[in-house]
């Protein structure tokens, strides 16, 4: 008879946070490859290590798992309740020889429940103290397996309705029969309750079947077995007549074709003599065949569904452990590159489920939960709702900015194309309007501002205009020779770096105006990988491969960035400003902004990708506010410290 049954789970923990040396952890492992008589069922684990404040117990509880599940799946040929015995004393072995290749300065506390539930039979084993509980017709009892030192196995049948509750040593200790009977729907806050005093995790397994197994179909616990004992009889059903009963179907097709009968016996239907007879067989055929291709459709529907639900269980299962992990090293503080590095694989894995279009909330969830776990310890922060100040395309249509900068808090943007130079206050954004005066030539390349003064650098000159008196002068002309990677103002000076000659050309702002630009190096410095330059007092200039080199004086300085790790991409540049104390890397497509103090110690980084925003092509810092002004497109958004 077969009998379907449906396993509802769900996990009960006290806290997130365990203490140093410490792990407690449930999961459950499934693996639906193959055909029927391979498969293990659904093994359901719950682990608890206690040692030493310097022991790793997160490492090695992974590891435990890892073998437990190895173990457990390897060998399709054992029983279920053999390979639930071999993957406990694996894992035991595995237990003590990682503890005594740490020469930990005391023993280690380990405690083991593995539950199974294969077709309609519960199988379960026990190496330590864990509690284990069933719930049946409202009643709550202790299933007893025997002694706590030794690998106790049990097996048995379940019924509909039935609920299995396992849980770690404390869980044992705090919650008994009784308690659970009458405070069930408050387990999970009780629990919560007592987090500060005990490690505390349960799973609860709820069965549900569509047929009952028979009066006679009595579930029968065993305990008591030693490693190399032959177990004690087992209450449970002919494990191949079981297989068996799960669908296994053998079908014989026989098409006996006949010659056919004399002309004259083969009796003609009166609607136009249609000779029936002559299409049946291929018409039998056909109906086989369709039969046939139906059945590896749905045959291969169905496997490719079982192997999509076994790799979203696994990667949930996986995720569970690895955030527990994380919040265990962050908690210690012991090592953030560990914990950075586990929660971004955490998010690989779960993007990749999340592509595969699934209708399940829990995806998402776990990425929350991953993010702002991330933040926390690489100081990474996502940034999903930026404010938008203004659009540029609302003044002009189809405006190209060629970049963004400002004084305070007035910003300042040229449009490419029609040679416009805007003014923008972020406290009125609605009065923007033009301060160029119609006098500036097109093309332009690059907007620079300081104090009252806005420099716009053009194809082949620079022009000034003075917003004060709303003065316009060219300050420099003829540089059509120089070909700039970048172009910044500081203290009415114009700096021009210019990577093919390796120099960063300077021009002096004196009383009958601006001097030839002049190499302003001290000393030769190969700057041909130079990208862009910023100036807050001192240069700074990035190259291509990430590298910063600082200037003072003319001179190169000792300097270098630090406490990032994550590569940028290549459309990365460079940023500070008057008055900002900071060095900003923005990489452009990739959507981030990494925060340097002057030092160059990494602060903090901002991540644009789950934003609107498109691209950062320009940025400029407010020096008091320290709010970030960035310019996509037409768009300028803002984003306060």
């Amino acid at each position: 008879m077969e009998k379907k049954l449906t396993v509802k789970f769900q996990k009960l923990l006290g806290s997130p946070v365990f203490p140093p040396g410490s792990f407690v952890e449930a999961l459950r492992f499934e693996r639906l490859e193959g055909d029927t008589s391979q498969r293990r069922g659904t093994l359901f684990s719950l682990l608890t290590l206690t040692g030493p404040k310097e022991f790793d117990a997160p490492v090695l509880g992974r590891a435990i798992f890892d073998t437990l599940e190895e173990e457990y799946f390897a060998d399709s040929s054992l029983p279920p309740l053999s390979a639930l015995e071999k993957a406990a004393f694996s894992a035991h072995r595995r237990l003590i020889g990682m503890t005594l290749s740490a020469h930990l300065p005391q023993e280690v506390d380990f405690n083991l429940v593995l539950a199974v539930l294969w077709g309609q039979v519960l199988y379960l084993c026990r190496l330590g103290s864990a509690a284990v509980y069933l719930l049946r017709d409202g009643k709550v009892s202790e299933v007893y397996l025997g002694e706590e030192a030794l690998v106790s196995c049990a097996s048995g049948f379940v019924y509909g309705g039935d609920t299995l509750i396992l849980g770690s040593k404390d869980f044992k200790t705090y919650f008994t029969a009784d308690f659970i009977a009458k405070n069930l729907m408050k387990l999970e806050e009780t629990m919560v309750g007592l987090s500060n005093k005990a490690s505390l995790v349960a799973m609860v397994l709820k069965v549900e079947i569509d047929e009952y197994p028979t009066a006679s179909e009595s579930i029968s616990f065993i305990f008591g077995v030693q490693e190399g004992e032959p177990r004690r009889k087992i209450s449970s059903m002919n494990l191949f007549k079981f297989l068996s009963s799960l669908g296994k179907i053998a079908a014989t097709r026989v098409h006996k074709f006949g010659a056919n009968p004399p002309a004259a016996s083969v009796p003609r239907l009166p609607w136009r003599g249609f000779p029936y007879k002559k299409i049946i067989a291929p018409l039998t055929f056909v109906l086989l065949l369709a039969v046939f291709i139906g059945s590896v459709f749905f045959t291969i529907s169905r496997q490719s569904k079982i192997k999509l639900e076994a790799l979203v269980q696994k990667t949930y299962a996986k995720a569970d452990l690895d955030l527990v992990t994380a919040a265990d090293i962050i908690s210690v503080g012991t090592n953030d590159a560990n914990a950075t590095a586990l929660l971004e694989k955490t998010l690989s894995d779960l993007r990749a489920l999340e592509r595969l279009g699934l209708k399940d909330p829990r995806p998402n969830q776990y990425t929350a939960r991953a993010k702002e776990m991330l933040s926390k310890v690489s100081k990474e922060n996502p940034v999903s709702k930026p404010i938008l100040v203004y659009d540029f395309s609302l003044i002009e249509k189809n405006i190209k900015p060629t970049n963004l900068s400002g004084a305070k808090d007035v910003l300042y943007a040229a449009s490419a194309e029609s040679g416009a130079v805007y003014l923008l206050k972020v406290a009125s954004p609605t009065d923007t309007k033009r301060v160029d005066g119609g006098k500036i030539t097109a093309p332009l390349v690059r907007v620079s501002a300081f104090a009252d003064q806005v420099f716009v650098l053009g194809k082949s000159e620079v022009f000034v205009i003075k917003t004060k008196t709303k003065e316009i002068a060219t300050a420099l002309s003829s540089l059509d020779s120089i070909k700039f990677a970048d172009f910044a103002s500081y203290n009415s000076n114009l700096y021009f770096l210019d990577s093919v000659g390796s120099r960063i050309l300077r021009a002096l702002y004196g009383e009958k105006g601006y001097s030839t630009p002049t190499n302003w190096l001290k000393q030769p410095v190969d700057l041909s990988k130079a990208n862009s330059l910023a100036l807050n007092g001192s240069v700074y200039v990035l190259l291509s491969d990430g590298k910063v080199l600082k200037f003072e004086g003319g001179k190169l300085s000792d300097f270098s960035l630090s406490g990032y790790t994550k590569s940028l991409g290549l459309s990365t540049y460079i940023y500070t400003g008057s008055g900002v104390n900071y060095i900003y890397l923005v990489d452009k497509d990739g959507k981030k902004i990494v925060q340097f103090d002057e030092s160059g110690s990494y602060l903090k980084a901002y991540d644009f990708n789950d934003s609107e925003i498109a691209s950062l092509s320009s940025i400029y810092v407010d020096p008091t506010t320290l709010s970030i002004y960035i310019l996509s497109g037409s768009k300028v958004y803002e984003v306060k410290p």
